[in-house]
């Protein structure tokens, strides 16, 4: 089983993630991570598109979901401080017309046994969110 933290950021076009993957019986509040921080910075060039902050907290669990897909394909729990992300994909609901984002993380998934997002509170989730603004201080300002 694999535990991740994911969140995300947005500032002028760019797209910042940020996850935390943890193997139980570690967790979030009491253990050492599988896989320490990671955070990486989307250009909007390769966003294919203006994201809305709903869209970037997806491209954060769809991140997450990639990473953590290495670790363990038996058991996966997605975490996010994004209740909107949490529903849209509990219920298959598209986060856009053509779906693009819900398709991608069903493809990344697929062939994992057992996987479900849940949501959890902005402080539970603050080591995500820490390496997710980590990253957006590397998009440019507007001048």
């Amino acid at each position: 089983m694999i535990v991740v933290h994911s969140d995300a950021s947005v500032r002028n076009g760019y797209v910042a993630i940020g996850f935390k993957l943890y193997q139980p019986p570690t967790s979030a509040a009491t253990g050492e991570p599988v896989r320490r921080r990671s955070h990486t910075l989307f250009e909007p060039d390769e966003l294919e598109g203006e994201y809305s902050s709903v869209m970037a907290e997806y491209r954060a669990v769809l991140e997450a979901a990639r990473a953590a897909k290495a670790f363990d394909d038996e058991f996966l729990l997605l975490k996010s401080d994004s209740e909107s992300v949490v529903e849209k994909v509990r219920r298959g609901i598209p986060v856009t017309p053509d779906a693009r984002l819900r398709d991608e993380l069903h493809a990344i998934l697929e062939n994992v046994d057992e996987w479900r997002v849940t949501h959890v509170n902005r402080d539970l989730n603050e080591d995500a969110h820490q390496e997710a603004r980590k990253a957006i201080r590397y998009a440019p300002t507007v001048a």
